[in-house]
């Protein structure tokens, strides 16, 4: 992450900030999140460092948004304040339930899309969920961990 440009970020987090948030959410917070928010706590990419390029080991994502043999990427508006992040998720959770409750809403995409990270079942990787496919298609992995994506954002290549 020491290249990312990261502007409008969120008050400074200590731990008992996170461990509130994990008790509010009733799971851990991954140990790159957990990184990121205490360097950070949330904010926005700068232009040069708000696009991820998919790893083509990511099948699913690219055959669903790759053109043709040009990369998939996607493009983050904003990450999520820690507080945020605990707003989205009960709010998620809320109106719908069937989204799969292991992963935590970070920040969304230039279309509205939410980027997530697994807080459980593969701790730390990170998630896309369109928002007009909904939960009838499931989120598509797109990194193995948070630092993996953070360290990305902005190369545009793979």
């Amino acid at each position: 992450m020491n290249n990312i440009i990261i502007s409008h970020m969120g008050p400074n987090l200590f731990d008992q900030d996170i461990t509130a948030a994990e008790s509010l959410l009733q799971m851990p917070i991954p140990d790159g999140l957990r990184c990121f928010l205490k360097s950070s706590n949330g904010g926005k990419p700068a232009d040069v460092n708000d696009t991820y390029c998919v790893p083509s080991s990511y099948l699913s994502f690219r055959g669903e948004y790759g053109v043709d043999d040009r990369d998939a990427e996607l493009s983050v508006q904003r990450f999520y304040k820690l507080d945020e992040i605990v707003e989205q998720y009960l709010f998620i959770r809320k109106i719908r339930p069937d989204f799969p409750q292991y992963l935590l809403p970070i920040g969304f995409d230039s279309c509205g899309n939410t980027i997530c990270v697994d807080a459980c079942k593969r701790p730390g990787s990170v998630w896309f969920w369109d928002h007009e496919v909904g939960v009838h298609g499931s989120p598509f992995e797109v990194a193995p961990s948070m630092c993996f994506f953070l360290e990305r954002l902005g190369l545009g290549t793979e």
